[in-house]
């Protein structure tokens, strides 16, 4: 199984408990066992999936799809109090999995590009009989973008697990 992934900014994730939460990402990736992991990086439930599955011994390949140039999206989407979580991240996966960047100009429609991608470059990773889905980790209803990965993935019948972080 190949997953693609989005998940809240830390500011929107309210008083949540993000070890709790994360110690559910890990519980979802060791039961699932995917091959690898698509997503950004952004502070919150982005990073926290990066930093569990490189965490996972033998775990899944991550290939970060950034929509922007990585300046641009540390800039307007890594919290300052994130950046060195996201600095040490990229580091890791540029060693276990790949790191792109789309190159488009910082908006919602950067985004919405960008979860067309990690669609695409799922299903492309997925093998064989290997399916893909998406984990969004965020409230039913919650986060534009979050919403729309989901309903891109139901419009080709991808499988969405979720993870409330409430």
């Amino acid at each position: 199984m190949v997953l693609a992934y989005a998940g809240r900014r830390v500011q929107s994730m309210g008083g949540a408990d993000l070890d709790a939460v994360s110690t559910r990402i890990k519980r979802l990736l060791v039961a699932l066992r995917p091959s690898a992991v698509v997503g950004a990086a952004a502070d919150g439930g982005d990073l926290l999936v990066v930093e569990t599955a490189l965490g996972i011994a033998n775990g899944p390949a991550v290939h970060l799809v950034l929509p922007t140039p990585e300046e641009v999206f540390r800039e307007h989407s890594v919290e300052p109090g994130w950046r060195d979580r996201f600095e040490r991240v990229l580091e890791q996966v540029r060693e276990r999995g790949t790191v792109e960047s789309l190159g488009l100009e910082d908006g919602e429609e950067a985004y919405r590009q960008a979860n067309g991608e990690f669609l695409k470059r799922a299903a492309d990773l997925a093998e064989g009989d290997e399916r893909h889905a998406v984990v969004v980790i965020a409230a039913e209803g919650e986060g534009a973008m979050v919403q729309d990965l989901a309903a891109r993935a139901a419009l080709s019948d991808t499988p969405v697990l979720r993870i409330d972080p409430s």
